[in-house]
Protein backbone atom coordinates (compact mmCIF):
# COMPACT_ATOMS: atom_id res chain seq x y z
CA UNK A 1 0.00 0.00 0.00
CA UNK A 2 2.79 2.41 0.90
CA UNK A 3 4.46 1.77 -2.46
CA UNK A 4 1.19 2.73 -4.17
CA UNK A 5 0.94 5.90 -2.06
CA UNK A 6 -1.83 4.60 0.23
CA UNK A 7 0.08 4.28 3.49
CA UNK A 8 3.35 4.59 5.40
CA UNK A 9 6.43 2.40 5.02
CA UNK A 10 6.46 0.22 8.16
CA UNK A 11 8.96 -2.69 8.13
CA UNK A 12 7.85 -5.96 9.70
CA UNK A 13 7.20 -9.66 9.06
CA UNK A 14 4.73 -8.65 6.33
CA UNK A 15 7.65 -7.41 4.22
CA UNK A 16 7.97 -11.00 2.96
CA UNK A 17 4.87 -10.45 0.83
CA UNK A 18 5.90 -7.05 -0.56
CA UNK A 19 7.12 -6.94 -4.18
CA UNK A 20 9.57 -4.10 -3.44
CA UNK A 21 10.87 -5.40 -0.10
CA UNK A 22 14.41 -5.92 -1.41
CA UNK A 23 14.76 -2.24 -2.44
CA UNK A 24 12.65 -0.74 0.39
CA UNK A 25 14.61 2.03 2.10
CA UNK A 26 12.66 1.81 5.38
CA UNK A 27 13.39 -1.90 5.62
CA UNK A 28 17.05 -1.30 4.78
CA UNK A 29 17.39 1.36 7.47
CA UNK A 30 15.87 -0.97 10.06
CA UNK A 31 18.23 -3.81 9.10
CA UNK A 32 21.27 -1.53 9.10
CA UNK A 33 20.49 -0.45 12.65
CA UNK A 34 20.66 -4.09 13.66
CA UNK A 35 23.78 -4.61 11.56
CA UNK A 36 25.58 -1.85 13.44
CA UNK A 37 25.09 -3.86 16.61
CA UNK A 38 26.13 -7.10 14.88
CA UNK A 39 29.35 -5.62 13.58
CA UNK A 40 30.53 -4.50 17.00
CA UNK A 41 33.12 -6.69 18.69
CA UNK A 42 31.27 -9.06 21.07
CA UNK A 43 33.06 -7.81 24.19
CA UNK A 44 31.59 -4.35 23.52
CA UNK A 45 28.03 -5.64 23.47
CA UNK A 46 25.92 -6.08 26.55
CA UNK A 47 24.18 -9.39 27.19
CA UNK A 48 20.90 -7.70 26.27
CA UNK A 49 22.31 -6.47 22.99
CA UNK A 50 23.69 -9.91 22.12
CA UNK A 51 20.29 -11.40 22.88
CA UNK A 52 18.66 -8.82 20.62
CA UNK A 53 21.08 -9.62 17.79
CA UNK A 54 20.55 -13.37 18.15
CA UNK A 55 16.81 -12.84 18.03
CA UNK A 56 16.84 -10.91 14.76
CA UNK A 57 19.92 -12.46 13.14
CA UNK A 58 17.97 -14.97 10.97
CA UNK A 59 15.85 -12.17 9.49
CA UNK A 60 18.90 -9.93 9.06
CA UNK A 61 20.79 -12.73 7.27
CA UNK A 62 17.77 -13.42 5.07
CA UNK A 63 17.55 -9.76 4.10
CA UNK A 64 21.28 -9.60 3.32
CA UNK A 65 20.98 -12.70 1.11
CA UNK A 66 18.02 -11.13 -0.70
CA UNK A 67 20.08 -8.00 -1.40
CA UNK A 68 22.97 -10.12 -2.67
CA UNK A 69 20.68 -12.19 -4.90
CA UNK A 70 18.97 -9.09 -6.28
CA UNK A 71 22.24 -7.30 -7.02
CA UNK A 72 23.81 -10.41 -8.56
CA UNK A 73 20.82 -11.12 -10.79
CA UNK A 74 20.72 -7.51 -11.98
CA UNK A 75 24.44 -7.52 -12.76
CA UNK A 76 24.53 -10.87 -14.57
CA UNK A 77 21.26 -10.80 -16.48
CA UNK A 78 20.60 -7.07 -16.96
CA UNK A 79 24.11 -5.59 -17.19
CA UNK A 80 23.70 -3.51 -14.01
CA UNK A 81 27.01 -2.06 -12.78
CA UNK A 82 27.30 -1.69 -9.01
CA UNK A 83 29.88 0.80 -7.75
CA UNK A 84 32.85 -1.11 -6.35
CA UNK A 85 31.71 -4.53 -7.61
CA UNK A 86 32.15 -6.66 -10.72
CA UNK A 87 30.99 -10.01 -12.08
CA UNK A 88 33.62 -12.74 -12.20
CA UNK A 89 33.65 -16.44 -12.93
CA UNK A 90 33.04 -18.36 -9.73
CA UNK A 91 35.45 -20.98 -8.51
CA UNK A 92 35.05 -24.56 -9.74
CA UNK A 93 36.75 -27.90 -9.23
CA UNK A 94 38.70 -29.90 -11.77
CA UNK A 95 36.93 -32.95 -13.21
CA UNK A 96 37.90 -36.09 -15.07
CA UNK A 97 36.90 -35.83 -18.73
CA UNK A 98 36.28 -39.59 -18.99
CA UNK A 99 36.63 -41.85 -15.92
CA UNK A 100 37.15 -44.98 -18.02
CA UNK A 101 40.06 -43.38 -19.86
CA UNK A 102 41.51 -42.10 -16.57
CA UNK A 103 41.34 -45.60 -15.04
CA UNK A 104 42.91 -47.17 -18.13
CA UNK A 105 45.74 -44.63 -18.24
CA UNK A 106 46.45 -45.01 -14.52
CA UNK A 107 46.49 -48.83 -14.69
CA UNK A 108 48.82 -48.78 -17.71
CA UNK A 109 51.34 -46.95 -15.55
CA UNK A 110 51.04 -49.34 -12.62
CA UNK A 111 48.54 -47.48 -10.44
CA UNK A 112 45.82 -49.93 -9.39
CA UNK A 113 44.57 -48.64 -6.04
CA UNK A 114 42.41 -45.98 -7.70
CA UNK A 115 38.87 -47.20 -7.09
CA UNK A 116 36.44 -47.03 -4.29
CA UNK A 117 32.90 -47.03 -5.59
CA UNK A 118 34.13 -44.30 -7.92
CA UNK A 119 37.54 -42.99 -8.89
CA UNK A 120 39.44 -41.56 -5.97
CA UNK A 121 39.20 -37.74 -5.69
CA UNK A 122 41.50 -35.79 -7.97
CA UNK A 123 43.60 -34.35 -5.15
CA UNK A 124 44.16 -37.86 -3.80
CA UNK A 125 45.01 -39.15 -7.30
CA UNK A 126 47.59 -36.39 -7.69
CA UNK A 127 49.07 -37.22 -4.29
CA UNK A 128 49.23 -40.92 -5.23
CA UNK A 129 51.04 -40.30 -8.53
CA UNK A 130 52.94 -37.17 -7.70
CA UNK A 131 52.28 -33.87 -9.46
CA UNK A 132 54.57 -34.47 -12.45
CA UNK A 133 53.34 -38.00 -13.17
CA UNK A 134 49.75 -36.88 -12.67
CA UNK A 135 50.12 -34.14 -15.28
CA UNK A 136 51.95 -36.44 -17.70
CA UNK A 137 49.52 -39.36 -17.42
CA UNK A 138 46.19 -37.66 -16.88
CA UNK A 139 46.75 -34.05 -17.92
CA UNK A 140 44.78 -34.40 -21.16
CA UNK A 141 41.93 -36.13 -19.31
CA UNK A 142 41.38 -33.35 -16.77
CA UNK A 143 39.35 -30.22 -17.29
CA UNK A 144 38.04 -27.44 -15.11
CA UNK A 145 34.50 -26.33 -15.98
CA UNK A 146 33.62 -22.62 -15.88
CA UNK A 147 32.48 -21.39 -12.50
CA UNK A 148 29.06 -19.88 -11.96
CA UNK A 149 29.08 -16.06 -12.36
CA UNK A 150 29.14 -14.27 -9.01
CA UNK A 151 29.31 -10.64 -7.87
CA UNK A 152 32.46 -9.70 -5.92
CA UNK A 153 34.23 -6.47 -4.86
CA UNK A 154 36.59 -4.92 -7.40
CA UNK A 155 39.51 -5.80 -5.14
CA UNK A 156 39.06 -9.49 -6.07
CA UNK A 157 42.01 -10.61 -8.25
CA UNK A 158 39.88 -12.49 -10.79
CA UNK A 159 39.22 -10.72 -14.11
CA UNK A 160 35.76 -9.30 -14.73
CA UNK A 161 33.51 -11.35 -17.02
CA UNK A 162 31.81 -10.09 -20.13
CA UNK A 163 28.29 -10.51 -18.73
CA UNK A 164 26.75 -9.63 -22.08
CA UNK A 165 28.10 -12.93 -23.43
CA UNK A 166 26.83 -14.85 -20.43
CA UNK A 167 23.38 -13.33 -20.87
CA UNK A 168 23.05 -13.62 -24.63
CA UNK A 169 25.02 -16.75 -25.54
CA UNK A 170 21.90 -18.88 -26.05
CA UNK A 171 20.20 -16.15 -28.09
CA UNK A 172 23.28 -15.73 -30.27
CA UNK A 173 23.39 -19.44 -31.07
CA UNK A 174 19.70 -19.43 -31.99
CA UNK A 175 20.16 -16.26 -34.06
CA UNK A 176 23.04 -17.81 -36.00
CA UNK A 177 21.72 -21.35 -36.49
CA UNK A 178 17.96 -20.79 -36.72
CA UNK A 179 16.94 -17.19 -37.38
CA UNK A 180 19.65 -16.60 -39.99
CA UNK A 181 18.57 -19.79 -41.74
CA UNK A 182 14.91 -18.79 -41.69
CA UNK A 183 15.54 -15.30 -43.03
CA UNK A 184 17.84 -16.68 -45.75
CA UNK A 185 15.26 -19.21 -46.89
CA UNK A 186 12.46 -16.63 -47.23
CA UNK A 187 13.81 -14.75 -50.30
CA UNK A 188 15.18 -18.03 -51.71
CA UNK A 189 11.71 -19.57 -51.72
CA UNK A 190 10.34 -16.60 -53.64
CA UNK A 191 12.90 -17.13 -56.42
CA UNK A 192 12.35 -20.90 -56.48
CA UNK A 193 8.58 -20.49 -56.79
CA UNK A 194 9.07 -18.13 -59.72
CA UNK A 195 11.30 -20.65 -61.48
CA UNK A 196 8.98 -23.58 -60.82
CA UNK A 197 10.81 -25.44 -58.07
CA UNK A 198 14.11 -25.97 -56.30
CA UNK A 199 16.01 -27.73 -53.56
CA UNK A 200 16.94 -26.47 -50.08
CA UNK A 201 19.47 -28.40 -47.99
CA UNK A 202 20.04 -27.31 -44.38
CA UNK A 203 22.93 -28.25 -42.11
CA UNK A 204 21.84 -30.08 -38.98
CA UNK A 205 23.97 -32.17 -36.61
CA UNK A 206 24.18 -35.58 -34.99
CA UNK A 207 23.40 -33.91 -31.64
CA UNK A 208 20.03 -32.78 -33.01
CA UNK A 209 19.04 -36.44 -32.82
CA UNK A 210 20.96 -37.68 -29.79
CA UNK A 211 21.47 -34.48 -27.78
CA UNK A 212 24.61 -33.83 -25.75
CA UNK A 213 25.31 -33.55 -22.01
CA UNK A 214 26.58 -29.95 -22.08
CA UNK A 215 26.21 -26.80 -24.14
CA UNK A 216 22.45 -27.15 -24.66
CA UNK A 217 22.22 -24.12 -26.94
CA UNK A 218 23.82 -25.84 -29.93
CA UNK A 219 21.76 -29.07 -29.94
CA UNK A 220 18.61 -27.05 -29.23
CA UNK A 221 19.31 -24.90 -32.29
CA UNK A 222 19.85 -27.96 -34.45
CA UNK A 223 16.62 -29.52 -33.17
CA UNK A 224 15.00 -26.31 -34.41
CA UNK A 225 16.70 -26.71 -37.80
CA UNK A 226 15.18 -30.20 -38.07
CA UNK A 227 11.73 -28.85 -37.23
CA UNK A 228 12.13 -26.05 -39.76
CA UNK A 229 13.22 -28.56 -42.41
CA UNK A 230 10.30 -30.92 -41.86
CA UNK A 231 7.72 -28.13 -41.72
CA UNK A 232 9.02 -26.40 -44.84
CA UNK A 233 9.08 -29.70 -46.72
CA UNK A 234 5.34 -30.03 -46.14
CA UNK A 235 4.64 -26.37 -46.84
CA UNK A 236 6.73 -26.05 -50.00
CA UNK A 237 6.12 -29.47 -51.52
CA UNK A 238 3.18 -28.23 -53.64
CA UNK A 239 5.56 -25.64 -55.14
CA UNK A 240 7.94 -28.44 -56.21
CA UNK A 241 10.52 -27.33 -53.65
CA UNK A 242 12.28 -30.10 -51.76
CA UNK A 243 13.67 -29.35 -48.29
CA UNK A 244 16.12 -31.70 -46.56
CA UNK A 245 18.99 -31.51 -44.07
CA UNK A 246 22.30 -33.27 -43.52
CA UNK A 247 23.22 -34.19 -39.93
CA UNK A 248 27.00 -34.83 -39.79
CA UNK A 249 28.59 -36.83 -37.01
CA UNK A 250 32.19 -36.58 -35.82
CA UNK A 251 34.09 -35.36 -38.87
CA UNK A 252 37.79 -34.74 -39.39
CA UNK A 253 37.65 -30.97 -39.14
CA UNK A 254 40.55 -28.86 -37.87
CA UNK A 255 39.04 -28.95 -34.38
CA UNK A 256 38.77 -32.75 -34.33
CA UNK A 257 42.22 -33.18 -35.88
CA UNK A 258 43.71 -31.15 -33.01
CA UNK A 259 42.42 -33.54 -30.35
CA UNK A 260 44.93 -35.92 -28.69
CA UNK A 261 44.86 -39.48 -30.03
CA UNK A 262 43.83 -40.80 -26.60
CA UNK A 263 40.62 -38.75 -26.90
CA UNK A 264 39.96 -39.71 -30.52
CA UNK A 265 40.15 -43.48 -30.04
CA UNK A 266 37.24 -43.76 -27.54
CA UNK A 267 35.11 -41.73 -29.94
CA UNK A 268 35.96 -44.08 -32.80
CA UNK A 269 35.10 -47.05 -30.58
CA UNK A 270 31.52 -45.75 -30.39
CA UNK A 271 31.19 -45.49 -34.19
CA UNK A 272 30.10 -48.77 -35.82
CA UNK A 273 32.16 -47.98 -38.95
CA UNK A 274 35.19 -47.53 -36.64
CA UNK A 275 36.42 -44.26 -38.15
CA UNK A 276 35.62 -40.58 -38.03
CA UNK A 277 33.93 -39.06 -41.05
CA UNK A 278 35.86 -37.24 -43.74
CA UNK A 279 34.70 -33.89 -45.15
CA UNK A 280 34.05 -35.70 -48.44
CA UNK A 281 31.57 -38.01 -46.69
CA UNK A 282 29.48 -35.05 -45.58
CA UNK A 283 29.80 -33.34 -48.95
CA UNK A 284 28.53 -36.50 -50.68
CA UNK A 285 25.41 -36.37 -48.51
CA UNK A 286 24.68 -32.85 -49.73
CA UNK A 287 25.50 -33.86 -53.30
CA UNK A 288 23.04 -36.75 -53.20
CA UNK A 289 20.19 -34.65 -51.81
CA UNK A 290 20.83 -31.96 -54.42
CA UNK A 291 20.88 -34.45 -57.32
CA UNK A 292 18.09 -35.94 -59.39
CA UNK A 293 18.73 -39.22 -57.58
CA UNK A 294 16.86 -37.64 -54.64
CA UNK A 295 14.07 -36.09 -56.73
CA UNK A 296 11.44 -37.80 -54.57
CA UNK A 297 13.23 -37.19 -51.26
CA UNK A 298 12.00 -34.31 -49.09
CA UNK A 299 11.59 -33.75 -45.37
CA UNK A 300 14.58 -36.01 -44.69
CA UNK A 301 17.27 -35.51 -42.01
CA UNK A 302 20.15 -37.48 -43.53
CA UNK A 303 22.57 -38.71 -40.85
CA UNK A 304 26.18 -38.95 -42.00
CA UNK A 305 27.73 -40.27 -38.79
CA UNK A 306 28.71 -43.90 -39.31
CA UNK A 307 25.61 -44.91 -37.29
CA UNK A 308 27.04 -43.38 -34.11
CA UNK A 309 23.63 -42.09 -33.09
CA UNK A 310 21.98 -45.50 -33.66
Amino acid sequence: MAYDGDGEYLPGEWCTFCKVSVKCRARAEEKMKLARLEFKMPPLLTDAEIGEVLDVLPDLTKWANEITAYATEAAIHHGKEWNGFKVVEGRSNRKYRDELLVAEAAREHGYTDIYRQTLIPMTEMQKLMGKSAFEEILGDLIYKPPGKPILVPNTDKRPAMNVTNAENEFDKIMDLNVKALFYTIQPTVKVMREQGGGCIINTSSMVSISGQPSGVGYPASKFAVNGLTLSLARELGPSNIRVNAVAPGITRTDMVAALPEKMIQPLIANIPLRRVGEPEDVANGFLFLASDLASYVTGEILSVDGAMRA
